[in-house]
């Protein structure tokens, strides 16, 4: 090592390296300027990041991109050849942009001509172009054009987007949105004449806008007449054939569905056998001069909307009551359903921030109402048949009124001024599970509950409803004419909707449990999305940067003892082999529980326990009578609470708020 007291020397380089020594290195090294440099001095003490002096290390040449040494190849490419317009070669004209002829009979699209400047090769750049767009075609002594629309062979409808002739063959294809009537559609929209709805279609793995990949091509011998088709965004009947012949000149049903005017106001798209998308058209997607502003639909549907939801803030009675239940549970949050800062503690600052109203029909033990309280929303009122069930949920949300009432009483007992901005529905679900293989006795009052919810929608005029069912109203032939009917109901009322089946492992249950979930919008509102998973299998949390699936352990461990409903010297003992709590439980928490057991293998589950496992936070509390069955049967908080917060994003956005 030199002195370091020495004067440095005078450097040729901006690298600080020493060029007089350089050379007595071995290759590839350098040498560090002999400087002491402190990096950091406080008061009249050195810090002691220092840099060596005259140190000897390895020279470190960053690596060079992949994309760098794309650009430097390109533009080696570029500075070798130099571009040209037109190239004759063979006697034949070659230009950009214009089409040549192969050998195997294709058509080429020229898009570049190049000459190498030393070799004076040719390179020539080209796509496969053997369709030729045409502006028109004259068709049984009619134009066809872009924008105009076509009755096929199948009884479907095309709205022309382009129209293109195979340059081998002369073929004449036609490309467009594809229309079918309501009638095709299942029973999904009411049954009117000349209503049509466009027909979408979605692939993941198609990386084209959905709009482009729902295109359908048909050739032009499918065509049988041209018809006329308006969309719009009005409410039935406007625009229609009804409107325009109120004299009835096209009296005949016949006449009028083979030449009167189609009119679309629907978007269908179905991407599964257990998810899809009916949604009315919007303001912009309608025809020139055949649209109504949203706002003004939803204000005839709901009258007069207050942005932000129609409460003012959060009531210092509610605060309080959440604050002592906390801290009553000790603050512990198993499953994290608090966020980091939840909105007791934000309280303070939302007293004059907006909040949207729920009302949580078939609302249970109040599940979905927990969900959503956590996720910002003002739990207004809520209903259920069952008296226990009632107790529970006053016993959780004493400042929410419930009531032990059927949902068609509910209805009933509405006044004209009510209105809430977020209807949930949860109707009984047994006469539709997957294990309901036999009539009960309670069926019929079942299917009545589900009818009435077109009441209940009527007489509370949400923004957004939101619904959740068994899976197995998707599975059998005669559950799917009640699915079928369910949608319908929505539509008829000009809402639009969505629908999955959701394995509720993926947003945060430590349980198996599937269930299908509806998001429905009044008139002029937005559909909101549905919510992607947040949690995965732990080998997928690196890829997918979600949490792991929660587990057995993180949903009862931190139980305190003794803790209401937690008598575990009251469980009955067995002998059943062990398992880890480190995953989740096997089998979906129901009414009696399941046939799940503790890891230990020694007793089955406790309330308290079933309520964890099924995302209750400890501070929820449940009555003397029928526990077990009311958690097994509620919607589990800590997926409602996701699926809420989803919601209230969409209004937020919907009311320029921000989301």
């Amino acid at each position: 090592m030199l002195d370091a007291t020495l004067p440095p020397k005078a450097c040729a380089s901006d690298m600080d390296v020493d060029m007089d020594e350089a050379h007595s290195l071995p290759s590839g090294f350098v040498h560090r300027n002999p400087n002491i440099i402190n990096l950091e001095k406080d008061g009249d003490y050195d810090s002691d990041d220092t840099l060596l002096d005259d140190e000897i290390v390895e020279r470190v040449v960053p690596p060079v991109s992949e994309a760098r040494q794309n650009r430097r190849q390109a533009r080696t490419q570029t500075d070798s050849f130099r571009n040209l317009q037109i190239h004759i070669e063979n006697g034949r004209t070659i230009q950009v942009g214009r089409t040549v002829q192969d050998q195997d009979g294709n058509f080429l699209r020229i898009i570049s001509i190049k000459q190498h400047r030393e070799s004076g090769a040719i390179v020539i750049e080209s796509f496969q172009d053997n369709h030729r767009i045409l502006q028109t075609h004259s068709y049984d002594g009619r134009t066809l054009k872009p924008d105009k629309t076509v009755e096929m062979t199948d009884g479907a409808f095309l709205r022309i987007a382009s129209i293109s002739q195979d340059r081998r063959t002369g073929r004449i294809s036609l490309k467009g949105s594809r229309f079918e009537r309501a009638t095709s559609l299942n029973g999904l929209l009411e049954f009117k004449l000349n209503e049509v709805a466009m027909i979408m279609k979605y692939d993941q793995n198609d990386v084209r806008d959905i709009t482009e990949e729902s295109l359908h091509e048909v050739s032009i011998a499918a065509v049988v007449r041209i018809r006329e088709l308006v969309m719009t965004n009005q409410q039935f009947p406007a625009l229609s054939f009804r409107e325009t012949d109120p004299a009835g000149v096209a009296s005949s049903k016949e006449y009028s569905s083979a030449h009167c005017r189609l009119i679309c106001r629907w978007k269908f798209l179905k991407i599964s056998e257990n998810e899809g998308v009916l949604r009315r058209l919007m303001d912009f997607e309608s025809d020139k001069g055949c649209s109504v502003p949203q706002a003004e639909l939803r204000t005839t549907f709901r009258g007069r909307t207050i942005k932000g939801g129609a409460c003012p803030g959060w009531l210092d009675e509610e605060i309080a009551f959440q604050r002592a239940e906390r801290k009553r549970s000790r603050n512990i949050d198993p499953l994290r359903f608090h966020r980091p800062r939840s909105i007791i503690n934000e309280a303070t600052n939302r007293h004059h921030q907006r909040r949207y109203t729920l009302c949580d029909g078939f609302s249970g033990c109040g599940g979905v109402s927990r969900g959503a309280q956590e996720a910002g929303l003002r739990i207004e009122s809520a209903f259920d048949q069952d008296a226990d069930t009632v107790a529970t949920y006053n016993l959780n949300f004493p400042y929410a009124k419930c009531e032990a009432i059927t949902a068609y009483d509910f209805a009933m007992s509405i006044n004209g001024n009510y209105k809430t901005d977020v209807l949930h529905l949860s109707p009984p679900c047994p006469r539709f599970s997957p294990f309901h293989n036999r009539p009960f006795p309670n069926d019929e009052q079942y299917e009545a509950t589900f009818l009435a919810t077109e009441t209940l929608i009527r007489k509370t005029t949400p923004r957004i409803v939101t619904l959740e069912e068994t899976f197995g109203l998707t599975r059998t032939e005669e559950n799917l004419e009640w699915f079928n009917a369910m949608i319908q109901m929505f539509t008829k009322l000009g809402f639009s909707v969505r629908w999955k089946e959701f394995n509720l492992l993926d947003f945060g249950l430590p349980q198996p449990r599937r269930r299908l979930f509806v998001f429905a919008s009044c008139p002029g509102e937005t559909l909101p999305d549905f919510p992607n998973p947040t949690h995965c299998k732990a080998e997928d949390v690196p890829r997918l940067r979600l949490s792991r699936f929660n587990t057995v352990h993180d949903a009862i461990a931190r139980i305190p003892p003794n803790f209401p409903d937690h008598g575990t010297q009251l469980r009955p003992k067995f002998n059943k082999p062990p398992y880890s709590s480190h995953r989740p439980v096997r089998n979906t928490i129901c009414c009696s529980g399941s046939i799940n057991y503790h890891p230990s293998g020694k007793r089955c589950f406790t309330t308290r326990e079933l309520a964890g496992l099924q995302g209750f936070p400890l501070e929820h509390r449940f009555g003397p009578r029928g526990a077990r069955k009311q958690i097994g049967n509620a919607v589990p908080p800590v997926v409602a609470k996701v699926f809420f917060e989803q919601v209230v994003r969409a209004l937020r956005k919907a009311d320029g708020l921000g989301s």
